[in-house]
């Protein structure tokens, strides 16, 4: 019996010093890790406390930097990839903005340079530009031209709005860039093969569809998307092989989900399924660094996981991981130049994600830096796969993350926070997620669920959201917190509803729509108005194309109107909190600052957070840490 008491006096001292929203808030130590082609050193997004940028680790070095990229002021590393062992590209990003007679966000503008990781020399690729002919976005490198050491292919808009080309770069001069496809605004993306020849390219339609165009082997142009513009159907280009007849396609014209194919361009043939999962879409595809040829499907389950499509010395060593470190899965996060070495993920239950290296050759195998080191030891809550129907029959999955010290039968009579997710056209997983484990840190039960319209479980699934936004989705959660309160998890008069983005644009029609539902909502860089958004979205490229799916600016006004929750701010009637990236590019800020005056002329209760810098991903500094806080602060006092 003592011996229980002072474990518990232990652990209550340990918790009174443990700060959650620092511990839960933290960006990952590292991520993004990349190995050089060598194997023998990799590059990775380092993120402290004190500082961030980019790291270069030697795999048997002593754990510290042998170089480093520090993010300065608003200038952060965005991107990068190794060109050669002592060549990296990288870019750094800055928001900037157009002042006129009120700010307008135009986005945020990406450098690209040639480091030296030896001698830190660092040279611009590109030219500065004039006002309005400039090459905002320099990062969308499509191609390392393996067998050329002197040159990389990028895609990029040469002036503002204009078409977007590809070009040949030289990584050691600035500009002197060599055109190799000419900028066509009928072009939102370029795709080649492993040798850098371009094989495809593609655009969003009027519908938001993707159109794909392919490089025959004559080198003529074709759409490979009309024979099936009369089909509800997918046609996603995932890779090619070294095959110039050949192109990986994830397509669901047979099947409910998305099939895997290798579709045949001069037959113009899908040929046989190499690979479908009945309930799940397809992610991506594995393949050889060598040939391009795919060895493995990587599938939007609970999890994403890897299934894979032939034996390889990968497969075997994620599964003797997976046995070894008691996971619950392993997947491969990529390879070097030549095949040799691996960066593998490991996930269990009630733990972060941890990243290890293997060396097929050295059969060595390396722990990456904890990607949460607070949370080293600490057990955490675990995350429960549910299912519910919606009012009109369809199934919906959802994810209930419990306290640390609750199981599932258990859960009774608990305070909640409903969580519905971003996109929306995104989904949960039922997986470490930094926002819900710290929430059931605070004592909360947290409940997510992938709402009609969400990605994953096929093409009438995630099309059935379409014109639904504040309608059928929304039905959804709110039908999904009826079952929660059915089951007795949930103490009805203790739920609170937070989300980013499409979440928190959800979270303030709850507030509308539902207020008896909720004690109070949080909007985390969430749409207010939909009108407004779609009206921007028109100045943006490819942004009309891409908010088709919300609906038509004119034809469906009403709807859009009725449906936005700045046109309804006199009925909520609950506490809100309203948390606002400062250069938010996806979402404008004037969301919320049209909402707080409106709720504030209301008479309404209403916080507001100002995210410094912010990012719409919470991706900068200490956001999350800051947003976490300041939550935990409004949940305490509100209502």
């Amino acid at each position: 019996m003592l011996a229980i008491f002072v474990a518990a006096a232990l652990s209550a001292a340990t918790n009174q010093n443990f700060d959650a929203a620092q511990a839960y808030g933290r960006r990952p130590y590292l991520s993004g890790v990349s190995l050089a082609p060598s194997g023998d050193q990799f590059a990775a997004f380092v993120n402290d406390r004190n500082y961030s940028g980019l790291g270069i680790y030697q795999l048997d070095g002593d754990g510290g930097f042998s170089f480093f990229l520090k993010d300065e002021g608003d200038f952060r590393v965005r991107r990068f990839a190794w060109k050669a062992e002592d060549r990296l590209l990288v870019s750094f990003g800055r928001f900037e903005i157009r002042s006129s007679s009120r700010r307008i966000m135009i986005g945020e503008a990406r450098h690209l340079l040639s480091v030296n990781p030896v001698t830190a020399e660092k040279l611009p690729l590109f030219e500065p530009g004039t006002r309005n002919k400039q090459v905002v976005v320099q990062d969308e490198i499509i191609s390392l031209l393996p067998d050329d050491p002197r040159h990389v292919l990028v895609q990029y808009r040469p002036s503002i709005g204009g078409g977007l080309g590809v070009y040949k770069v030289a990584i050691d001069q600035t500009g002197g860039h060599i055109q190799v496809e000419r900028a066509r605004k009928d072009t939102d993306v370029w795709f080649t093969d492993p040798t850098g020849a371009i094989r495809a390219r593609g655009r969003y339609g009027a519908s938001g569809r993707f159109v794909a165009h392919l490089r025959e082997t004559d080198g003529s142009w074709a759409n490979f998307t009309a024979p099936l513009n009369n089909l509800d159907t997918t046609f996603r280009i995932l890779g090619f092989p070294d095959d110039p007849n050949t192109v990986y396609i994830a397509s669901d014209h047979e099947t409910d989900t998305e099939s895997l194919y290798a579709y045949q361009i001069d037959e113009r043939s899908f040929g046989p399924s190499l690979f479908n999962d009945p309930t799940s879409d397809i992610v991506d595809i594995v393949v050889r660094p060598f040939d391009g040829r795919a060895i493995g499907v990587t599938v939007a389950d609970e999890n994403i996981r890897t299934e894979w499509l032939r034996d390889t010395k990968y497969a075997a060593f994620a599964e003797a991981l997976r046995k070894g470190l008691g996971a619950k899965r392993v997947e491969l996060l990529g390879v070097n130049e030549t095949g040799s070495v691996g960066v593998y993920v490991s996930h269990k239950d009630r733990e972060p994600p941890r990243v290890v290296v293997f060396d097929f050759d050295k059969r060595h195998f390396t722990e990456l830096p904890s990607q949460y080191p607070e949370l080293d030891g600490r057990f955490i809550g675990k995350v429960h796969s549910q299912t519910y129907k919606a009012r009109d029959g369809l199934e919906i999955q959802a994810y209930v993350t419990l306290p640390a010290y609750v199981e599932l039968e258990d859960a009774n009579g608990l305070p909640f926070i409903v969580l519905p997710h971003g996109g929306p056209k995104a989904r949960d997983y039922g997986e470490f997620d930094w926002m819900a484990q710290f929430f059931a840190e605070l004592g909360f039960g947290v409940f997510q669920m992938n709402f009609r319209g969400s990605a994953g479980y096929g093409t009438n699934f995630r099309n059935a959201g379409d014109r639904q936004w504040g309608q059928a989705m929304q039905d959804d959660i709110e039908d999904g917190v009826k079952w929660l309160i059915g089951t007795g998890m949930a103490d009805e008069e203790k739920i609170s509803v937070i989300g980013a983005s499409y979440g928190g644009y959800a979270a303030l029609m709850g507030a509308v729509k539902t207020p008896d539902l909720y004690r109070c909502a949080v909007s985390i860089n969430g749409v207010t108005d939909l009108p407004r958004l779609l009206s921007w979205a028109r100045g943006q490229p490819g942004g009309k194309r891409r908010s088709a799916y919300i609906g038509s600016l004119w034809s469906d006004r009403e709807m859009l109107r009725e449906n936005s929750p700045l046109r309804h701010a006199d009925k909520i009637t609950i506490p809100v909190l309203l948390a606002t990236s400062e250069y938010d590019d996806i979402v404008p800020p004037e969301q919320h600052e049209l909402m707080l005056k409106a709720l504030q002329k209301a008479g309404k209760p209403v916080d507001a957070i100002s995210l410094r810098r912010g990012s719409h991903y919470l991706d900068v500094g200490n956001n999350r840490e800051q947003l976490l806080r300041g939550t935990a602060q409004f949940l305490r006092t509100c209502r």
